[in-house]
């Protein structure tokens, strides 16, 4: 995974703000080389001790509505390219 630009990272930010309704204290946003539009984005909220993790696996633009919530177990992922079945 590469670290994603300054733009996808402000976009993230403002989408992962708008889906929690919380104001984000920390953010890492990394893009998936291997599957265009893919980037995996770790948060800490204000007032949190844990991180939420979120992925969005498309194209369409970063907002609140192309996110989802996610589980990592490792930081950043790994990309293992698209799987079909």
């Amino acid at each position: 995974m590469a670290k994603a630009s300054k733009e996808k990272i402000a976009l993230a930010h403002k989408a992962v703000e708008e889906y929690t309704g919380k104001k984000v204290e920390t953010i890492d946003v990394f893009q998936d080389p291997k599957v265009s539009g893919c980037i995996a984005i770790r948060v800490t909220l204000e007032g949190e001790k844990h991180h939420i993790d979120f992925i969005k696996t498309h194209s369409d633009p970063i907002n609140a509505d192309n996110l989802e919530e996610a589980e990592f177990t490792e930081w950043p992922p790994k990309s293992e390219g698209l799987k079909y079945f």
